[in-house]
């Protein structure tokens, strides 16, 4: 399933807990600020990733890695190994705190793990196949921790 897609389907559950269960803890009037900042910020890192992208003129579907011509590790892909996923949890975040109901936090735990599964896994996998690409190289640069954010 298409990243997007994931993402979606996230926040259309957000919206239907939002709908149908009553705020739970984190409703304030800054939470809806503080989300538009959030939201905004997750937009501009994937729309910085997906630029980068198109400077190198490799692929973004993430669907067909083996059309990459090269693994960026420029711009914001110095410090993160996955931006556009990074973005789209952002953005999740943000949409909790617009909608002020902490029961959609629930949400993001399995959101991570998708991503990590059927998304960065096999990427990594045809990536560290692919000789043009030394993927393994570059996961060692970033050390240990999550597959979205390696400083």
């Amino acid at each position: 399933m298409p990243p997007v897609v994931v993402f979606l389907i996230c926040i259309g559950l957000m919206w239907a807990i939002h709908q149908f269960i009553p705020n739970q803890g984190v409703l304030f009037e800054a939470g809806k600020f503080i989300g538009i900042g959030l939201m905004i910020l997750g937009g501009s890192i994937g729309v910085l990733a997906i630029t980068e992208f198109a400077r190198r003129s490799t692929t973004v579907n993430p669907h067909k890695p083996e059309n990459a011509k090269e693994l960026v590790t420029t711009g914001v892909y110095q410090y993160s190994r996955n931006p556009m996923y990074l973005g789209l949890l952002i953005a999740l975040m943000a949409m909790i705190l617009y909608w002020g109901n902490s029961i959609s936090l629930l949400l993001l735990p399995g959101f991570i793990w998708y991503m990590n599964e059927f998304q960065i896994k096999p990427e990594e996998e045809i990536m560290g196949r692919n000789s043009r690409m030394n993927i393994w190289s570059i996961k060692r640069k970033s050390g240990a921790g999550s597959e979205f954010c390696s400083y």
